[in-house]
């Protein structure tokens, strides 16, 4: 028991932790400039080294939270616990100069708690990012003698914290729910600045829009398992994200400079604070499918759609499109049963997968759409006279492209991702 309450006291530290850093990716990139900046993935450790497949996915020790239907597959007295700390390291090169710049980061993912209520009665909560916001760019032009500055800069982001339940009906069926509470903020700052002779005077203008989300939304979830054989099955997995508005607030401040030979004046032309508006989250539909084969051999793969081409931010739509994303995954355990005495390396898991997304970035310029594609590698080490697992994954992947002037981010991502499960509620004679 003693051992549960320490437990359970280290997860509040770390969620409160979690929390009060709103548990943003601030890696950078210039395309965080658009719409929500980027959306984060919903797939925990192993589920990052198979491509990030998680839809059809059940497992008895780990959440699949993308997917609520599968909290019902939580085994029995079980507890569990998820962290997940990821490293990036991205080079950008531009499409309009050979210039590249390298950029790093670390940062804590997300942190997640699944449990069984009932043998059909699921349920798991959790905080992580929902998208990240981080960038910093400059551009120049040269007119009648002075030099233009154009600067964008962004940071911040949206996070999410979610309760989920999932019900099983009837055999080999589960319905699920999370129940989310987006909160965050995003602050973008766009400036024009002069530089040159400043006898005549010249205006420098700047303007800062910091926009504040807090409400709540739901997704759903299905999954059905087909029992081929007593070593051979196969699940269907269905998610769906519902049509929300979210309310949200808005900051507006904007300021002049007036530069002169021997001063600089500066002036507020318009401020607003805390304008109400809403955000609008598009309906969002995904597909995946697994085959398991005992507890050796795992074959998974996921589609997901969402139309983001009419979403309103503040009544203002940004260049965004359809997004679509098709992943698949593998996983092979050498030796799939259990117990003392077995080859260590025979019990690790070994895991990789491909992805590829048409994001929801969508550019005038020749209609580019900004896609992602990559491909990962993982493992899962278990530790000794336990139910837990470290898990390991690596991602190397590339977005966007140098045509029309845009930038390519060739990106390599680090995860580690702790996945505890523990038995709760029964008196052990031997600590």
């Amino acid at each position: 028991m003693w051992k549960n309450i320490k437990w359970l006291s280290l997860a509040v530290i770390m969620i409160t932790a979690a929390l009060s850093g709103n548990a943003q990716n601030n890696a950078g990139s210039p395309y965080t400039r658009y719409g929500l900046g980027d959306l984060m993935s919903r797939s925990f450790g192993d589920s990052r080294a198979m491509g990030n497949t998680s839809l059809a996915m059940r497992n008895g020790n780990k959440l699949y939270i993308s997917n609520p239907a599968s909290y019902t597959s939580i085994d029995s007295l079980h507890f569990i616990m998820e962290v997940g700390v990821s490293g990036a390291f991205k080079r950008l090169s531009s499409g309009s100069s050979d210039a590249t710049a390298d950029l790093y980061n670390m940062n804590l993912d997300y942190l997640a708690f699944g449990f069984p209520v009932t043998n059909w009665w699921g349920a798991s909560l959790g905080v992580m990012p929902y998208s990240s916001v981080g960038y910093d760019l400059v551009t120049s032009e040269t007119n009648l003698g002075y030099t233009t500055d154009y600067i964008y800069k962004g940071s911040g982001g949206l996070s999410q914290a979610y309760i989920g339940n999932s019900f099983s009906p009837i055999k080999n069926l589960s319905l699920g729910f999370n129940f989310n509470y987006m909160f965050g903020n995003i602050h973008q700052e766009n400036a024009v600045e002069f530089d040159g002779d400043t006898e005549d005077g010249l205006i420098n203008i700047t303007r800062e829009n910091t926009m504040y989300v807090s409400d709540f939304y739901l997704t759903a979830g299905a999954q059905y398992v087909w029992d081929i054989s007593e070593s051979n099955s196969l699940t269907l997995g269905l998610n769906w994200e519902m049509n929300s508005k979210l309310n949200a607030k808005r900051t507006l401040l904007v300021t002049n400079a007036l530069s002169t030979a021997s001063d600089v004046v500066a002036d507020t032309i318009a401020y607003e604070k805390e304008t109400e508006g809403t955000i609008s989250l598009p309906q969002g539909i995904g597909a995946g499918l697994a085959y398991h084969y005992k507890d050796i051999l795992t074959l998974a793969a996921d589609y997901s759609w969402q139309d983001w081409s009419n979403t309103q931010i503040f009544d203002e739509v940004d260049s965004l499109g359809v997004s679509q994303r098709v992943s698949m995954g593998a996983e092979w355990v050498p030796d799939g049963k259990s117990g003392p005495g077995l080859n260590y390396a025979g019990k690790v898991r070994y895991r990789l997968g491909a992805y590829y997304e048409d994001s929801y970035l969508q550019f005038n310029q020749g209609n580019t759409r900004i896609n992602d594609f990559g491909i990962s590698f993982g493992l899962g080490l278990p530790l000794k006279r336990s139910n837990t697992t470290f898990n390991l994954s690596l991602q190397l992947g590339q977005r966007g492209s140098l045509k029309n002037d845009l930038v390519k981010e060739q990106y390599v991502m680090l995860g580690m991702n702790f996945s505890l499960s523990d038995i709760w509620f029964i008196k052990r004679k031997f600590e």
